[in-house]
């Protein structure tokens, strides 16, 4: 049949659907307000990849479309009522589309421009409104996973499900970031792994990996999308070990403060979504601090092998001259030596830690006492504080602890240290400034207890990290 174009542009609002009938020969354009009966309506609003693409929606028996060659068709000769479901439809573009749906069910959406294209699909099981998001970004996700098991791919906005439990699957997705795939099944249990994507047309394979109950035997990957999951602390326990191995060399500029050659040394849970309202933003979290040697045991809740710190006889100091102006934020300790210390670590390790915030007193000047001066600072690597390890603050700003808690291991745990490379106990840095002197910063002594230590002299570290989000 021959098919008549209508090109005169016409203007609706949101909620109206705009149809076309024959009167008498002429063709005129009915306005109908859906808004009297928004039980009837099912509305869907697509974010276009950019303002000029085409969209178009489709149950593969409905295509609803926008920005169309011309505006509407009718068959020649029709008197019958056609109607344009897109609540956009007579509107200027942009991004955001509006399409009101006939029927519920499974609808395709696809954006064109230029040649290329992208598509997404949702399913519509009730009256409501609905959004989805198109982009032209894409990338691929090769997974391999137990037969008969679940699979999905997640960015914590856009969750993809594949199609069949064959184990092997090809994930499309639309954004940069990290993704993670996780596995369910009924005979192997979950699987689970975190995917970092940074680059159109990339494609990353991966090879799910069940979740084991002993700490050191996950990856750092499998870990750290438990973690995002928020069931870290339905696997593992506070004290929990994990092999890494160190590689590297720390230098204060030219000179050469220790180097690590396939060292071998352990870091261990101290807490589980800490402090998470200041930190975080209440998001899960597990922390972990560097460290432990000689660790022999795994199973869940099993503490054992010896607390160690990172020692070298020079230059491990929290500042090089004897002040503690400046406090932690502009520490030579932060700024320096910590850097390095991330750098020796792992790389599957290195990729999963993630910055938090922590509050400490960053004075500019000698004095530690006031509120306003406890502010905040972003870490991916960092010391603990007095408050953190003791619930106290004898020797620091007393202001601190209305920002921090303490660490779920320090209720209990050992806080006596020995040096990495010897069995001989010492001192171990922490990072709030110290009020009982200028020139000193807090430190946890021989026997475990709350002392200070000039700021330029060289106590052990022992750093703490955060897996999560």
């Amino acid at each position: 049949m021959a098919k008549r174009y209508i090109q005169e542009k016409l203007t609706g609002q949101p909620g109206q659907v705009v149809s076309f009938k024959s009167i008498d020969g002429n063709l005129e354009a009915v306005v109908t307000d859906l808004a009297s009966d928004p039980s009837k309506s099912i509305i869907l609003t697509v974010t276009a990849p950019d303002d000029t693409s085409r969209v178009l929606v489709t149950n593969g028996t409905t295509t609803l479309e926008s920005n169309p060659a011309y505006l509407e068709f009718v068959p020649s000769g029709s008197d019958e009522l056609i109607t344009s479901n897109d609540n956009y439809f007579y509107s200027s573009e942009g991004r955001i589309r509006k399409f009101l749906l006939p029927s519920l069910g499974d609808w395709v959406v696809v954006a064109t421009k230029g040649g290329i294209s992208t598509q997404s699909s949702i399913n519509i099981p009730s009256v409501g409104s609905y959004e989805i998001t198109l982009s032209y970004f894409k990338a691929y996700i090769d997974v391999t996973y137990d037969m008969g098991a679940v699979c999905t791919c997640s960015n914590g906005i856009v969750t993809l499900t594949a199609s069949d439990t064959t184990g092997s699957y090809r994930f499309c997705v639309n954004e940069e970031g990290d993704w993670i795939i996780q596995s369910l099944s009924t005979t192997t249990g979950q699987a689970i792994a975190t995917v970092h994507i940074s680059s159109l047309n990339e494609i990353v394979v991966v090879q799910l990996s069940s979740i084991q109950p002993n700490l050191n035997d996950n990856s750092w990957s499998v870990i750290q999308a438990v973690t995002v999951e928020g069931q870290a602390a339905s696997y593992w326990s506070i004290g929990d070990c994990k092999e890494v191995i160190l590689n590297g060399t720390i230098k204060n500029g030219n000179t050469t403060l220790k180097t690590f050659s396939n060292t071998t040394l352990y870091v261990e849970i101290i807490g589980f979504d800490h402090n998470a309202a200041n930190e975080s933003n209440s998001k899960s979290t597990i922390t972990f601090q560097l460290g432990k040697k000689d660790v022999t045991r795994f199973d869940r809740g099993n503490s054992n092998g010896t607390c160690i710190g990172l020692y070298n006889s020079t230059g491990f100091s929290m500042q090089l001259t004897a002040t503690n102006a400046g406090g932690w934020q502009d520490s030579y300790m932060r700024t320096s030596l910590l850097p390095q210390v991330k750098l020796c670590l792992p790389a599957d390790l290195q990729s999963c830690m993630r910055f938090v915030k922590k509050y400490t007193d960053n004075s500019s000047t000698t004095t530690h006492t006031a509120a306003a001066t406890v502010t905040a600072t972003y870490d991916d690597i960092f010391l603990l504080s007095e408050y953190e390890v003791f619930a106290t603050t004898s020797a620091s700003n007393t202001n601190e602890a209305s920002a921090q808690s303490r660490y779920t291991y320090y209720e209990n745990g050992s806080k006596v240290r020995q040096r990495d490379n010897s069995t001989n106990t010492n001192v171990w840095w922490l990072r709030s400034p110290s009020i009982t002197n200028t020139a000193y910063y807090c430190c946890v002594n021989t026997s475990g207890a709350i002392a200070s230590g000039s700021a330029s002299g060289s106590f052990m570290i022992s750093p703490a990290f955060v897996l999560g989000v």
